[in-house]
């Protein structure tokens, strides 16, 4: 969520999400190290955060994009994981 300055994400294991609220200037890049907007980030996207934790709260200080989230028809749901 752009507006928020939120990001949902799906864990590998488990059914769990979690929420990482970012900041305007937060690095994302691709496995090859180029820089990518945040707007790249899709539904599906493979990603891999690092972030800084500090009394409970959380900052994203990078994202790698391992793989991008394909882009769904519309009218069509998602397959279950």
């Amino acid at each position: 969520d752009m507006k928020q300055r939120v990001l949902n994400v799906n864990s590998l294991r488990g059914h769990d999400s979690e929420i990482f609220p970012f900041k305007k200037n937060v690095r994302v890049e691709n496995a090859n190290g180029n820089r990518m907007s945040m707007a790249k980030l899709t539904p599906g996207t493979s990603i891999l955060i690092y972030f800084d934790q500090k009394s409970g709260e959380r900052t994203i200080t990078n994202i790698i994009v391992l793989s991008t989230g394909k882009k769904q028809t519309k009218g069509k749901s998602a397959p279950s994981s």
